[in-house]
């Protein structure tokens, strides 16, 4: 099997656990640019950033329990605090 059919598969296999979430935001926000420069800054992807402060949210709001897993994140809620 050439590489890329073998890259493929393996693509389509992650990307079957995945969820897809898009957001829309105003280019004249600079929002885009705030985000990835804060990813880049802590050293990670913002899809990494992004799903940090979506939890940092979700913790926030009263909408996550601290007894509940966080699905593949070895990251104790201490990190999500604001």
């Amino acid at each position: 099997m050439p590489s890329y059919e073998h890259n493929k598969k393996s693509a389509e296999k992650y990307l079957a656990n995945q969820d897809r979430i898009t957001i829309r935001v105003p280019k004249e926000s600079q929002i885009k640019k705030m985000v990835q420069d804060a990813a880049e800054k802590k050293g990670i992807s913002v899809n990494a950033y992004l799903n940090r402060v979506i939890m940092q949210a979700l913790i926030c709001d009263g909408f996550y329990d601290y007894g509940e897993p966080i699905p593949n994140e070895p990251i104790t809620p201490k990190v999500y605090r604001l």
